[in-house]
């Protein structure tokens, strides 16, 4: 069993490391030992690698349970709330952050390779499969780049609050409120005299 301390000083963050082994060993002093806080700067990290670790400091909050089963990060400071939860390290992410502060409102699904969907502020966007874009779903460049190459189904909300969608590459969507094929006849411009 690893029982470690970590803290932040002038010099940078070093870690303190204790292992414990053999038939005299108490358990109750070691989590005592790591529970009393020297200073604020101090972090409390309690690990049984593989099957279970916590850390905490600065208001984040980390666990694992058979590690790399399942994951979870979150953090609470003010109006601002963040919580992660990770299965399988890449397999599924379910993110949200919130900061009341400023009402911004953060929602992120990935199950790799399916789906990648997510909600920024009321406007839901995503799609399925998503290869690439479930393990960088942030990355700015994978997903207006690469993601469009594998994305037989997209979806995305308009300001005004309409959903949009596409698929199999935009052989049929629908946009506006109109469904719309590879080929259509716009009778509004014709009507109006401007299609010809």
């Amino acid at each position: 069993m690893t029982v470690s301390t970590a803290q932040h000083s002038a010099l940078g963050e070093y870690e303190l490391e204790d292992e414990y082994e053999g038939e005299d060993f108490d358990l109750g002093g070691v989590i005592q030992g790591i529970s009393g806080l020297l200073g604020e700067s101090e972090y409390r990290i309690w690990r049984v690698f593989p099957v279970y670790g916590r850390s905490e400091g600065r208001g984040v909050a980390s666990r694992f349970y058979a590690w790399p089963a399942y994951r979870t990060k979150s953090q609470d400071v003010d109006e601002f709330h963040y919580r992660r939860r990770d299965v399988g390290l890449v397999l599924l992410r379910r993110q949200r952050m919130e900061n009341e502060e400023s009402g911004r409102d953060e929602r992120l699904l990935t199950v790799f390779p399916v789906l990648r969907h997510a909600c920024d502020d009321g406007r839901r966007y995503g799609q399925t499969p998503a290869l690439v874009d479930s393990l960088m779903p942030k990355n700015r460049g994978v997903l207006e780049l690469w993601a469009p190459l594998y994305g037989i189904l997209r979806w995305d909300t308009r300001p005004d609050g309409e959903r949009d969608w596409n698929a199999a590459w935009g052989l049929v969507a629908r946009e506006s409120g109109r469904i719309r094929g590879p080929w259509y006849l716009d009778l509004d411009a014709a009507e109006h005299g401007d299609g010809g």
